[in-house]
This record gives C-alpha cells, sequence and structure tokens, in this order.
C-alpha cells in the first residue's frame, strides 16, 4: 500500500499524470505486511488527488472525506493540512470538514 501511494505521488511529481490516473483507477495492492495506520491516510489523499486530476469528483470526495475522518482519529495533523491542499478549490465540503478537523486539533493540543 505504501508503495502504491509512493508509485502515484511519484508519477504526478514527474508530469505523468496520466499513468497515475490510471493506476489510481485500478484497486490498490493488498498490504503484504502491516503498515503504519498514518501510510493508510496518505494514500487515500495521495489516491484522492489522483481522482480529481481524473476528472472523477465523487470518487475524490469520498477518499478525502475517508482520510479526514481517519486523520482526525488518528491526531495527524499534517495529513489535514495535506487534504486541504489536495482538494483545491473543487471540494469545498472536503476543505471545510479538514478545516475544522485541524482547528479542533489545535485546540486540544493548546488545552
Amino acid at each position: 500500500m505504501a508503495l502504491h501511494e509512493i508509485e502515484l505521488r511519484g508519477l504526478i511529481g514527474t508530469g505523468r499524470t496520466r499513468e497515475a490516473i490510471l493506476r489510481a483507477e485500478q484497486a490498490a495492492p493488498s498490504p503484504t505486511t502491516a503498515i503504519a495506520p498514518q501510510w493508510r491516510v496518505i494514500e487515500l489523499i495521495t489516491t484522492g488527488k489522483v481522482r480529481l486530476l481524473g476528472g472523477d469528483t465523487r470518487g475524490a470526495t469520498e477518499l478525502l472525506t475517508q482520510a479526514v475522518d481517519e486523520a482526525r482519529t488518528l491526531r495527524l495533523p499534517h495529513q489535514l493540512q495535506r487534504i486541504n491542499r489536495a482538494g483545491g478549490h473543487g471540494l469545498a465540503e472536503v476543505n471545510e470538514a479538514a478545516a475544522q478537523a485541524l482547528s479542533q486539533l489545535r485546540t486540544e493540543m493548546a488545552a
């Protein structure tokens, strides 16, 4: 799973968006070993971003909403920030949920 995410991010970063979209449309490989929970969130965000680049706003919304929930539960502020960047202007509801979760985490951390 982690390698799948790294591959997608690398494809996007090197301008091979179409190839990333094709890979994201396929099911992610099953993990062969246990991975840290934050890698699941990272993979959801990257795949959501790729889906959005491919014009699949519904799929992107589902993945990024799930990422918000998991990032909130795992207390991953950096990943909530990544969700906002990945969602861009096209996914206002997802961005709002991520911003609220991030604000809540900051409040809890400051207490």
